[in-house]
């Protein structure tokens, strides 16, 4: 119940949902008063959050920054949340999204012996597509590109970042490695991250990747001008506040 109503939640908070609400109510409105004023509030809803520089602010002040490559055999463990790819099933395909840099960035440590495991922690984060197990697909993947299964532990139960938490604190203790972890996920998710992870007694050091935020373009449009992708990415920001709220009241934070 808790997975299904975050995600009703967290629908109903986004900028472009509130924007299309007061749209709608401007265009269903007869009195021209009221049409006016929540034309307006629609209009500055869809100007405030596409652009570019208060995104770019608010990114900069939220996530973790990332940090340079550790030293080889610095950790016990390198810890990949999951949450990058997609399952094709008419193909029987793994289709990777904008944050496969966790999965990416985690091989190439793994590999350069920063640590002598690689864990990938995920289940399915889909409603509807419950058995499509992230984890599941990941090993099969990195098993065809060759990646040795002696490096590679895999997590599949999860369906979000406290389940991540408990289930990778479970494996761990199942094969005895404790001393020092890296986890690595996007910059905006680290927060979240971290916190369920101290919650379950596992302190990390962040490997913060997939960065929104950084040093903006001194010109015109980056001030002024509007971009539809930046509603976008509003999404990402957005959800992690009301993941962050939600956690800290169900005590996973």
């Amino acid at each position: 119940m808790f997975f299904f109503l975050s995600k009703v939640l967290a629908f109903l908070v986004l900028p472009y949902t509130w924007a299309i609400v007061f749209l709608l109510l401007a265009w269903r409105s007869k009195n021209e008063t009221r049409k006016r004023k929540f034309f307006i509030a629609g209009l500055t809803i869809l100007l405030v959050f596409s652009n570019r520089f208060i995104l770019n602010q608010a990114m900069m002040a939220w996530e973790i920054s990332p940090v340079k490559d550790p030293a080889p055999q610095s950790y016990d463990a390198i810890i990949v949340l999951g949450g990058f790819s997609t399952y094709n099933e008419e193909f029987d395909r793994t289709n990777f999204t904008g944050s496969a840099d966790r999965l990416m960035q985690g091989i190439r440590l793994a590999e350069n012996g920063v640590a002598p495991k690689l864990i990938v922690s995920g289940g399915s984060g889909s409603i509807t597509f419950a058995d499509h197990l992230e984890g599941v697909r990941t090993a099969k993947y990195l098993k065809d590109l060759g990646f040795p299964d002696s490096l590679l532990l895999t997590e599949n139960i999860s369906k979000n970042t406290h389940e991540n938490a408990v289930y990778t604190a479970e494996l761990l203790k199942k094969n005895n490695i404790k001393g020092k972890y890296l986890l690595i996920t996007s910059g905006c998710h680290m927060r979240r991250s971290l916190g369920c992870f101290a919650k379950e007694g596992l302190i990390c050091d962040p490997y913060s990747v997939d960065m929104h935020g950084g040093e903006g373009r001194a010109s015109i449009d980056y001030f002024l001008l509007p971009e539809v992708s930046v509603l976008a990415e509003w999404n990402i920001l957005i959800h992690e506040w009301v993941g962050c709220v939600t956690y800290k009241l169900s005590g996973y934070l």
